[in-house]
């Protein structure tokens, strides 16, 4: 885990939420939602980069929760339009409402009752993944991912 990520339990998530200043936008990366990683990596590098003062408003968590694991972003209420641009930009839905798991014997979601600054990062409907490009959007993914982080070490 890098330095500054945080790995924490759902009940601990729960906690940290409190604060209404703060949005929280949740995305699945183990399994990995296509989409998730690049939406982070974006957002972080080019709009809140890395040794920078606006790094702060930046923080991320890595919540365990239905045995998964969750990348939990952390950005100041008003800086929400960044954050719906860059979804539109890798194909993510913030999505109103909390990751929620659904079985023929329970629902559960990672935070009880409806949390108004909490939202999931989902894919836009037509997304590749759901045409069976998943290994290729992937693929794609990681190369931009490693791309903005490469860019990034240049301008350091």
């Amino acid at each position: 885990m890098q330095p500054g990520i945080r790995q924490i339990t759902a009940r601990e998530f729960q906690g940290e939420i409190r604060n209404p200043a703060y949005t929280h936008l949740l995305g699945s990366i183990s399994p990995r939602r296509a989409g998730v990683l690049l939406f982070t990596v974006r957002l972080e590098y080019l709009h809140f980069p890395p040794n920078t003062e606006s790094n702060k408003d930046f923080q991320l968590l890595m919540v365990k929760w239905e045995d998964m694991l969750w990348v939990a972003i952390r950005i100041p209420k008003e800086k929400m339009e960044i954050a719906k641009t860059v979804a539109e930009e890798t194909g993510i839905r913030i999505a109103d409402g909390v990751p929620t798991v659904i079985s023929s014997t329970r629902t559960r979601q990672i935070v009880p009752g409806n949390a108004m600054n909490v939202f999931a990062l989902e894919n836009i409907p037509g997304h590749p993944v759901y045409k069976g490009a998943h290994p290729q959007v992937i693929r794609a993914e990681d190369e931009e991912i490693r791309r903005i982080i490469e860019d990034a070490g240049k301008h350091n």
